[in-house]
């Protein structure tokens, strides 16, 4: 599993170990189309990637050309108000935390 503040670490580590995490979740990761993560996503597939990031963040208009950009629409994506900080992303974790709970979580048998 991946959880990252406002950098690409958790994308960047599941790109290059995708055997080894089982979801990643990006609150506004500092992307640009070109870097390093742009070009790897194609190691992503398979991987549930769930990503926020505020209206008012500066990395919006890059965050949405991810999600775009991964071989498999995110499992969440949502664009809410607010800005690159805690403030936004405090409003986020739980949601980002119940899709990487469920990542670790085995199937229920019938």
């Amino acid at each position: 599993m991946g959880l990252v503040d406002g950098r690409v670490r958790g994308v960047a580590l599941a790109e290059a170990y995708p055997e080894w995490l089982r979801a990643v979740a990006a609150f506004s990761p500092a992307v640009r189309p070109g870097d390093a993560v742009f070009t790897g996503v194609d190691r992503l597939r398979g991987t549930p990637v769930g990503l926020w990031c505020g209206r008012q963040d500066n990395f919006l208009k890059d965050v949405r050309a991810l999600a775009r950009a991964l071989p498999e629409p995110p499992v969440r994506a949502a664009w809410a108000d607010g800005r690159h900080n805690f403030a936004y992303w405090g409003t986020v974790i739980p949601d980002a935390f119940a899709l990487l709970g469920a990542a670790l979580t085995p199937p229920r048998k019938a």
